[in-house]
């Protein structure tokens, strides 16, 4: 403020900033999220994403070994994947039917490396 009682104009826009600032802040803590908690919020949202592709990563690398039991149960994750989106988009999608008929594919391909398997009833 000058001495006669009147902002300049780099004094006014620094007086418009701070209420900006202060309005942010009071209606971010209105709404419960100081600074701090949405920091601390996506650090952790960070960490749960890179455990989730590590999580992913391992998975695949522990189920990709060679042979045809790995060639079964490669094909076999994204078959499961397929089957639990269509359960939850397909209004008229008979689940029972398409498991049916995965079943059935998963023993032919079973029976053909010589392997045994079962599936529980529904």
């Amino acid at each position: 403020i000058t001495g006669k009682g009147e902002l300049t104009e780099k004094e006014f826009e620094e007086a418009i900033e701070y209420v900006q600032m202060k309005r942010i802040g009071t209606a971010l803590n209105f709404l419960g999220l100081s600074p701090n908690q949405l920091i601390f919020t996506f650090i952790m949202l960070t960490f749960i994403l890179l455990f989730l592709f590590v999580f992913i990563f391992l998975g695949i690398s522990v189920f990709s070994f060679g042979g045809s039991f790995g060639s079964l149960i490669s094909s076999l994750l994204p078959i499961s994947a397929g089957v639990g989106v269509l359960r939850n988009t397909a209004d008229n999608f008979n689940s029972q039917e398409w498991l049916k008929k995965i079943e059935n594919a998963v023993e032919e391909v079973v029976q053909i490396i010589g392997g045994e398997v079962q599936f529980s009833s529904h």
